[in-house]
């Protein structure tokens, strides 16, 4: 079995993919010894994640009228983020709502999303992909429908 996340996952000064083996002995029952298994593999995948560097993409959209909050939300989680998780390369989707700025001023935007790969190529093929067009065509919808603005900027670890 492999980290689901990412189709590879390479730890450094391994030069295998991370793979469950089937436990074995400790006495215990079967299914307890595959739930083990898996769990701890999970959390290994979780952290060679966590140390890898990621191409990012940070989406922050604009509020939406106070009349039009509840339906923003609505798209937004129920319809959007569903779509950008359904990318295939997609490692990662973080999304934020903010609710106050720095000190009690207020945000300068509503939402935020931080789109994870593990590198540009991955983000790159995703781009080709009729997941993407159709995130694309979803976020435009939204735009026209709510009045808010979306801005985005990609890059790199560091």
């Amino acid at each position: 079995m492999r980290c689901s996340s990412l189709p590879e996952i390479w730890l450094a000064g391994i030069s295998q993919p991370l793979t469950w083996q089937p436990l074995v002995g400790y006495g215990k029952p079967l299914k307890n010894r595959v739930k083990r298994g898996f769990s701890e593999l999970r959390q290994a995948c979780i952290l060679a994640l966590g140390n890898m560097l990621m191409f990012k993409l940070i989406a922050l959209w604009s509020s939406p009228k106070a009349e039009d909050l509840s339906a923003f939300e609505t798209a937004y989680t129920n319809v959007h983020a569903r779509l950008a998780r359904a990318l295939p390369n997609l490692a990662g989707l973080e999304t934020i709502r903010l609710g106050e700025g720095l000190e009690g001023a207020a945000p300068d935007y509503h939402r935020v999303a931080i789109m994870s790969w593990a590198d540009k190529a991955a983000f790159e093929r995703d781009g080709l992909t009729p997941e993407w067009t159709a995130l694309r065509t979803d976020a435009g919808q939204m735009l026209e429908r709510f009045g808010v603005s979306l801005n985005s900027s990609m890059g790199e670890d560091a």
